[in-house]
């Protein structure tokens, strides 16, 4: 079902990862712009569907969607790709939390490191060359008694990455 009809279906596959089906029907997945909650057959549009559809979820979220949904387009923090494709933006789902609602959070394991990987210049190049940050929540953090551009710095990321990324 990943393959929608919207104008990022286009996207490769390999761009897309499936979070989670909170009911039969309905898939959350996340591609490189943005969150989707998508569905085949059902209507977002229509409030009175979303409330049938839903009523056999289990999970938490699944049963706050009839509520969050139509909550969420008119906060203005999601918009409808199409009546079968709700879009939610990375930045919106950071104002959800800010809002308090907290209802994603369960679609992925908390990692208390977030590891930036960015670059400069283009692969296969003598010029490209890649760089990273290690945060614990919001803040910049640093190993203890290393700069980080050594290699042990690069190991024990590396290490952090491997042991709590994946």
């Amino acid at each position: 079902m990943v393959d929608m009809a919207s104008a990022d279906s286009r996207q490769s596959l390999e761009s897309v990862l499936l979070l989670g089906n909170p009911v039969d029907g309905v898939e959350i997945i996340a591609r490189t712009d943005a969150l989707r909650i998508q569905s085949e057959s059902l209507d977002f549009t229509d409030s009175q569907s979303l409330s049938v559809a839903f009523v056999n979820a289990t999970s938490l979220l699944g049963k706050s969607l009839p509520l969050l949904i139509p909550q969420i387009l008119e906060l203005g923090l999601s918009q409808l790709e199409t009546a079968k494709c709700v879009r939610i933006d990375f930045d919106d789902l950071f104002a959800l939390e800010e809002k308090d609602i907290h209802a994603f959070e369960g679609l992925a394991p908390w990692a208390p490191f977030v590891v930036e990987v960015f670059s400069h210049g283009s692969l296969r190049t003598s010029t490209f060359r890649y760089g990273y940050r290690l945060y614990l929540g919001t803040k910049q953090i640093f190993l203890r008694g290393m700069e980080p551009s050594s290699s042990t710095a690069k190991r024990s990321i590396a290490w952090i990455a491997r042991r709590f990324l994946f």
